[in-house]
């Protein structure tokens, strides 16, 4: 898009209903301008610019390369050098339910839908830099799609609330040395933003930085008053982690949280796909964008740093770590239905075959699969008793495997 553009305008198509051009027709003409492309979403002041970019789209020239002068790069975005204190991740499963259709036309090309998603679990992991934290492990699952994704949203805020009675209990007033205030008073560059201290400003006057998480010598150096408070104001929001959000969770849960937020901004990949989600307390980002690889290749290159860097997954699972060290298989074309939950044994291997990719599990999988199913029991179920498909096992261990 050469621009990244943060739209509020979506919050308006999903609530109203309202057409694309219209809701952009919204922001500012120096954003949008009065030609739109519902391609980029980006806007065009003039015709002629919309014209030469129709036609790159249209050549399948999506980027367009234009280098800035020389010298004129600067980041600017300091705060996001600073490592966050708490991360969440999150994954869905889903039912994969068949719909009914009708013989298609042989004269005709056509787009066949042979499957619904619905929603039908979820589980989210809390991880954080402070000791005193509880990190949390929330699974959920119900057979009404509606109760599962707001329930989502619910556990979100919850998590968050915790999270930051937990920033709150850690945070300690500036310990400075007689030697810090003496380098404080000789400054002469902020230690963040490395531009010149303006000690004459009214608003933007040099202040002593520390690090609020620390209970001695926690002075960091002198900051601009503007670098400070930014440092500490962006460190609240919490980064939220799916791996394929872009393509697949973000589809299940967007609607309901625009509803249940007070405010909405995304970085558009196009119409249907957002690079980043944006609310007052979190930052919703697909891990597949850092980490572009399956989630199976992830776990094969971490298992050569040794089974000790499964730390979260030893944790959880003491005894059978080492099983769970690899991603799990799961029959996600035989769980069309909620019925299947209740089964107590496993499927045949052949209940293990994609439709999507037109292959089914080796015999070594559904071996481990078999002897997972046999061994292995969550610790933190008390809501349902575990069933032999329940999506909790797969969804939860592969997404520890995530974090």
């Amino acid at each position: 898009m050469g621009v990244v553009m943060v739209l509020r305008s979506i919050c308006f198509i999903y609530k109203t209903m309202t057409p694309l051009t219209t809701c952009l027709s919204k922001t500012s003409m120096r954003s949008c301008g009065t030609e739109q492309s519902t391609t980029t979403l980006t806007g065009f002041v003039t015709k002629q610019n919309y014209t030469v970019h129709s036609s790159r789209c249209k050549q399948g020239l999506n980027q367009h390369v234009k280098m800035p002068a020389p010298g004129s790069i600067e980041f600017k975005a300091i705060h996001k050098q600073e490592k966050k204190l708490f991360s969440l991740y999150f994954d869905f499963e889903s039912l994969t339910v068949p719909y009914q259709r009708c013989e298609p036309s042989p004269e005709q090309s056509s787009t066949e839908n042979y499957q619904k998603h619905v929603p039908c679990s979820f589980s989210i992991v809390t991880k954080s830099e402070f000791e005193d934290y509880q990190e949390e492990t929330v699974v959920y699952s119900n057979e009404d799609p509606n109760k599962v994704v707001k329930t989502f949203v619910n556990e979100l805020s919850r998590l968050h609330v915790g999270m930051m009675e937990c920033y709150k209990t850690n945070q300690h007033p500036i310990d400075m040395s007689q030697e810090d205030e003496e380098c404080f008073r000789e400054s002469t560059s902020c230690h963040i933003c490395k531009r010149d201290l303006d000690w004459e400003s009214k608003t933007n006057y040099p202040v002593r930085d520390h690090d609020h998480t620390k209970k001695e010598s926690n002075f960091r150096g002198a900051a601009c008053n503007f670098c400070n408070i930014n440092y500490f104001e962006r460190t609240k929001k919490v980064p939220a982690f799916a791996h394929n959000l872009s393509g697949y969770d973000m589809n299940l849960f967007i609607l309901d949280l625009i509803k249940m937020v007070e405010d909405i901004e995304v970085i558009p990949e196009n119409i249907e796909k957002f690079k980043a989600i944006f609310t007052d307390n979190f930052i919703f980002l697909d891990s597949l964008s850092f980490l572009s690889t399956s989630l199976d290749k992830l776990a094969d290159n971490l298992k050569s740093s040794g089974l000790d860097s499964f730390k979260r997954l030893k944790k959880e699972f003491p005894d059978n770590y080492e099983k769970l060290s690899n991603k799990g298989v799961y029959c996600y074309d035989y769980a069309s239905s909620w019925s299947v939950f209740s089964e107590t044994e496993l499927p045949p291997k052949e209940a293990f075959y994609s439709k999507l990719k037109e292959e089914i599990i080796t015999d070594k999988e559904y071996e481990r699969a078999q002897e997972i199913y046999k061994k292995i029991r969550m610790p933190y179920y008390c809501v349902t008793s575990l069933k032999i498909l329940d999506p909790f096992v797969w969804n939860t261990t592969d997404l520890i495997l995530l974090t």
